[in-house]
């Protein structure tokens, strides 16, 4: 067949020719709009093909899709909030300022003035230690500027402003002006890689959630709702709240007190507050509402 398929191709080497100019000749009237990249979904797919074949293993997996969705992040969902950050007073003495270092084993510590939505500056351990507790210099001398950030600032872009200017921390203020928490760069690196932290941390973290017999648990406020919902099998509004709290306080439409000891029903649970302290639930008691 060989000679048979020489002649053709010689044959309609002519025809070959016109139709390949007649399709220049379109391309140039007619502009295609298909892009020749692959969209986020598609690479999410290869991925996922190239662990099931063996290709890559779960780590490289998690880090590929970490990698991926890192751009899409804004500050404000990963940001430390208001209620759990540790900071100092302008008006506090360096006794109190060391006392907070060593509780903490803190490196920074934000420092305010008046309160804490005015945030001055940054104190870092090594400066205050070498220049204030054991030198001569006094603590407004070595607070240094902090990075002031919106909400909605995309981590990818944050990550490379605090590189290249060599901060640690990011301030994030909300649209009022007021903060809202922070971000430090040890957050964005465990966006990528996961946690950074010792197994007694990890310990505390899986305490958020206890099984304490079958139908009921004892959840800590902070614990994420997204965590909570998986950890109880049952539909929460997610979308709505961040932690367990904001469930909580939208059921009551109140800041319950110190003390207080409460019961209600929301999203097919049962809770039983045990433990409120700084206006935070610290603990309770939750039951799926059917069964209790």
């Amino acid at each position: 067949s060989a000679p048979f398929l020489n002649a053709l191709m010689v044959l309609l080497t002519p025809f070959n020719f016109l139709f390949g100019q007649w399709k220049k000749l379109l391309s140039m009237i007619i502009k295609s709009t298909d892009e020749n990249g692959i969209t986020e979904e598609e690479l999410l797919s290869i991925v996922e093909e190239a662990k099931q074949d063996g290709g890559i293993d779960e780590q490289e997996n998690m880090l590929i899709r970490s990698a991926l969705e890192f751009t899409e992040q804004e500050a404000v969902d990963i940001l430390t909030p208001r209620i759990d950050i540790t900071a100092v007073s302008t008006e506090t003495t360096k006794e109190e300022i060391a006392n907070v270092f060593t509780e903490t084993a803190y490196s920074r510590l934000p420092i305010f003035e008046d309160s804490i939505d005015h945030i001055v500056g940054i104190i870092y351990q090594k400066d205050f230690y070498n220049y204030v507790y054991h030198g001569d210099k006094e603590i407004p001398e070595i607070i240094r500027p902090a990075l002031f950030i919106p909400q909605n600032k995309k981590i990818g872009i944050l990550l490379k402003e605090l590189q290249s200017k060599k901060i640690h921390i990011a301030v994030v203020l909300d649209e009022y002006g007021g903060m809202s928490g922070i971000v430090t760069l040890n957050d964005l690196v465990e966006q990528l890689v996961g946690e950074l932290c010792d197994g007694a941390a990890g310990e505390e973290e899986e305490s958020f959630i206890e099984t304490v017999e079958d139908g009921i648990w004892k959840i800590h406020g902070s614990a994420p709702i997204d965590e909570v919902q998986k950890a109880l099998g049952v539909p929460l509004p997610c979308e709505d709240y961040e932690t367990f709290n904001g469930l909580i306080f939208d059921t009551l439409g109140a800041i319950p007190e110190d003390g207080s000891d409460l019961e209600m029903e929301a999203s097919g649970l049962r809770i039983q507050v045990t433990e409120i302290k700084d206006h935070q639930v610290e603990t309770a008691i939750v039951r799926l509402a059917v069964s209790a």
